[in-house]
């Protein structure tokens, strides 16, 4: 397991805001699953908080994230669209 799957693994556990950077931008975002999708890439289901895209329900493919860093700052671990038996993910790592 990369350091990356580690440290989302851990903020999904407790409930903590991390922030990544991908496509070239900075965002904020509480992590909700990591697994394997359908086409067995690692990827990060996630409410973007903040970022160049705007606030929302994202998928990031694990191996495109950079700095990744957990803040000490809790969310509460419900939004309106989470599934956590998303079937587009069917390997699920972590979870929420």
């Amino acid at each position: 397991m990369t350091d990356i799957t580690t440290l989302i693994i851990s903020a999904i556990s407790t409930k903590k805001l991390i922030t990544l950077r991908y496509s070239g931008s900075l965002r904020t975002v509480e992590p909700f699953l990591i697994g394997y999708d359908t086409k067995k890439n690692l990827v990060l289901s996630a409410w973007q908080t903040s970022g160049q895209t705007g606030t929302g329900w994202r998928e990031f493919l694990v191996a495109k994230i950079s700095e990744l860093a957990i803040i000490d700052a809790h969310f509460a671990g419900n939004r309106p669209g989470y599934n956590r038996a998303d079937p587009r993910i069917p390997q699920k790592l972590a979870r929420i």
